[in-house]
């Protein structure tokens, strides 16, 4: 916990620097209060097969944040607005030509394990 899941079209991968973007992400968020910078966990998923919407861009990028429960809706807002910040502008100018959204998912604290 915290974990940061990128999912992007197969087709971005030669346009987006994908490890130096999710080491972005990492470090922005281990600077944010209340995060253990040691508990972070960035990770990509590339879609070979997706479809989008008419009139959609031909390509996506979707950032999932999850942390667990527990802190206030301003951190949280204030954190997407920091991650996203950082997305877009690791993401350069596929920013402007593909969808890009962030999700935030709170994880229960009741159900969620860790181990090591």
């Amino acid at each position: 916990m915290p974990h940061l899941q990128l999912e992007l079209s197969e087709g971005l991968l030669s346009r987006v620097a994908v490890d130096d973007l999710l080491k972005s992400l990492a470090d922005g968020l281990a600077l944010r209060e209340t995060v253990d910078p040691a508990a972070v966990k960035a990770y990509a998923r590339v879609a070979a097969h997706w479809a989008m919407g008419q009139g959609a861009p031909e390509s996506f990028v979707h950032l999932t944040v999850c942390v667990l429960e527990g802190r206030t809706p301003e951190w949280e807002s204030e954190t997407s607005d920091v991650l996203y910040g950082l997305l877009a502008a690791g993401l350069g100018p596929v920013a402007a030509t593909a969808s890009v959204t962030l999700e935030f998912r709170r994880m229960e604290r009741r159900t969620y394990r860790k181990g090591g």
